[in-house]
């Protein structure tokens, strides 16, 4: 009887083999799968396509477990499981660990900025003024207000750094709290929030919120934050008195006024001297009660009566602050409150300044018209013209007196010349032909004297503690001129009364220098940006190494099979 062997043939074997490889199938399902992950990963909801991937992965799945039930078997036992149960183990001892480190960390509040800017961290200007503060008994309280949405949570997360180290500076005085101001409208309205991010750097008064004299950022930024904070803390009284005279200009100076007012929070007046000199005045004139006040002269064409300029007087020599806004002469008597003789006297014998009555004039550096010189040769030293003015800065001064500085100043006096004409300025005293509109007057003769001129000058008595500023013209303080010029006449104004009150320092901003490099500059994502940003980085790198690891190790694994 013969022998028969088995038909072991290729073309049987070929017979016997499945349409579809197994491994098809199961590279399909990966795909599908992972078609799923990227669909939860990176859009705001699963939708059709991410349950259909998972759905097609599975079935795919299923049927390679059908084909190939060996293969799907096989890496749960043997060598598989002993090596790549040890691998799976020691990855899982080592997440562990690591989370056993961030909780310790955390516990024990450890913490280290690692960028460049130190943009999670207090710069050392911030951290000491935030110390000042928290030293100060007086200061009230500071809340801040973070307006973050939903979608927001990331920078919630790292912005809360930096308002930890605020309030740890500050020793408590400054607190936080996050709102949604999608959730809290009504809280949002109040601080004129209108979009996600803003901050409002918020004064308690009796614990609660001074809504009024709060201060609200668009967005965070620390050197903003740390001047919010120290601006709402700042506790004082301060007073500008503007004085009603005959033909002032103080209607005109609503721009300054309403800086002072809304602010910083000035009591802002206009009254006539009488009424601040009067037993019986609601607002009197050296109220113990004011840490600074300035009386403000703003033109004027009348000079002031012998004993409106004694009480002017006797507030002075009792260290007030004064600020005189030159009227022009030309009208019928040529004169103007500033030019009053008595007056006069009074400056030069006490603080070495006084106006000419005169008329500035320069053909070459000039606004519109000769009688307006442009002046840029500014007191680089002064806090009047320095602060918030630019090196180039003009500012405009408009039928200019020029003001004589005496050769011989007082005991105990400091002048600064504020702003001086060019050298091709000259003056004009026949005022009389200039009224009479020849137009031949404004033409330079030998008998005009030349420039440069003082046309804005500052004093201070350091024994009595006055401080007088005084402008050869009005129109630095006018808002008209600020609306036609740039900003340096009004800042110059301005300046003067923050400087005559020492008000720059009772509240002391500070000035957190930036440099700027291109790896700083912001850039706005979408939110669909951020989930594919997300993905790439936390889930594609990583996970995509170790898939294209598994690939290799199934890649060694068939060949081996095959060999």
């Amino acid at each position: 009887m013969n022998d028969q062997t088995p038909n072991t043939t290729p073309e049987t074997n070929h017979e016997q083999e499945p349409f579809i490889p197994p491994s098809y199938l199961l590279i399909l399902a990966i795909i599908g799968f992972a078609a799923a992950l990227i669909v939860l990963l990176t859009q705001p909801s699963f939708g059709v396509v991410g349950w259909g991937s998972l759905v097609f992965g599975a079935i795919l799945f299923v049927g390679w477990l059908l084909m190939a039930p060996k293969n799907g078997v096989s890496p749960i036992r043997g060598r598989t499981l002993r090596y790549g149960g040890t691998s799976v183990i020691i990855t899982i001892l080592f997440l562990v660990a690591l989370g056993a480190l961030y909780v310790v960390a955390r516990g024990l509040n450890l913490r280290q900025d690692l960028t460049e800017s130190d943009e999670f961290s207090l710069s050392a200007e911030s951290r000491q003024a935030m110390e000042l503060l928290g030293a100060d008994p007086t200061a009230p309280s500071v809340r801040l207000l973070a307006f973050y949405g939903f979608d927001q949570s990331g920078d919630r997360d790292r912005d809360t750094l930096l308002f930890d180290e605020y309030t740890e500076a500050s020793n408590g005085k400054v607190s936080y709290q996050f709102l949604d101001p999608d959730l809290d409208l009504q809280i949002a309205d109040q601080y004129g929030v209108t979009r996600s991010g803003a901050v409002a750097v918020v004064p308690l008064k009796d614990g609660e919120p001074d809504v009024e004299n709060a201060e609200t950022m668009s967005f965070l930024d620390q050197g903003t934050l740390t001047n919010d904070i120290l601006k709402v803390a700042a506790q004082g009284n301060f007073a500008a008195y503007f004085l009603v005279v005959d033909d002032g200009m103080s209607d005109s100076m609503s721009l300054i006024k309403q800086t002072l007012t809304t602010t910083f929070d000035w009591a802002v007046r206009d009254l006539p001297l009488s009424q601040l000199t009067s037993p019986e005045a609601e607002f009197r004139l050296g109220d113990p009660a004011h840490d600074g006040e300035v009386v403000v002269i703003p033109g004027g064409r009348r000079p002031l009566s012998p004993d409106e300029l004694q009480d002017l007087e006797n507030y002075v020599n009792n260290g007030g602050d004064l600020i005189i806004f030159a009227g022009g002469i030309f009208n019928e008597d040529q004169e103007s409150l500033a030019t009053d003789p008595a007056l006069n006297d009074y400056l030069s014998s006490n603080f070495g300044l006084s106006f000419n009555k005169d008329l500035v004039i320069d053909q070459v550096q000039a606004f519109r018209r000769p009688q307006t010189p442009v002046v840029t040769n500014l007191d680089s030293q002064s806090f009047i013209t320095n602060n918030n003015i630019l090196p180039n800065g003009a500012v405009v001064f408009d039928l200019t007196n020029s003001i004589a500085v005496s050769d011989t100043l007082p005991d105990n006096v400091n002048v600064s010349r504020l702003a001086q004409t060019s050298p091709d300025s000259y003056t004009k005293t026949d005022i009389t032909s200039l009224l009479s509109g020849d137009p031949d007057a404004l033409t330079k003769t030998d008998a005009d004297a030349s420039g440069p001129f003082v046309v804005a000058a500052s004093a201070e008595n350091t024994q009595t503690g006055a401080r007088i500023v005084l402008f050869g013209s009005v129109s630095p303080a006018l808002d008209a001129i600020a609306q036609l010029s740039d900003q340096t006449s009004l800042d110059m104004s301005f300046n003067s009364l923050i400087w005559t009150t020492q008000f720059n320092d009772f509240f002391q901003s500070i000035n957190i220098p930036q440099q700027q490099r291109p790896q700083d500059a912001f850039f706005v994502a979408s939110q669909q940006q951020l989930r594919n940003f997300s993905f790439l980085t936390q889930w594609l790198l990583p996970f995509g190494i170790l898939a294209l690891g598994g690939l290799v190790l199934w890649s060694r694994r068939e060949r081996r099979r095959e060999a």
